[in-house]
């Protein structure tokens, strides 16, 4: 059995739940996307309370955002070149989920 540390205010059934929860493989993953997409987020966030941005380029950066988050769960040659052609896709068929999602 794991070693239990010692926090202030957490018992030991909650510490016990926490660590079930982090072995259980799908929760870890979803951990693990969410990270990824605060960390998306925050690169753009700092870029945008940059005040040396310009703001003609903010059109830019904020599709380079979009992309980059897509990038995290839809294949490469999935994501159209336009974002407005996104939604024509039909991601509630399974089957185009299956195709054009990481992780289904």
């Amino acid at each position: 059995m794991k070693a239990e540390p010692k926090f202030t205010g957490v018992s030991s059934s909650t510490y016990k739940d926490f660590t079930e929860q982090l072995e259980n493989k799908v929760f870890r993953l979803k951990i693990i996307c969410l990270a990824n997409l605060i960390e998306k987020i925050n690169i753009i966030n700092i870029k945008f309370q940059d005040q040396r941005m310009e703001i003609q380029n903010l059109k830019h950066e904020i599709h380079k955002c979009l992309y980059g988050i897509l990038d995290l769960y839809i294949i490469p040659e999935a994501i159209p070149l336009r974002l407005s052609n996104l939604n024509e896709l039909g991601w509630i068929e399974v089957e185009t989920q299956k195709k054009k999602l990481y992780w289904i």
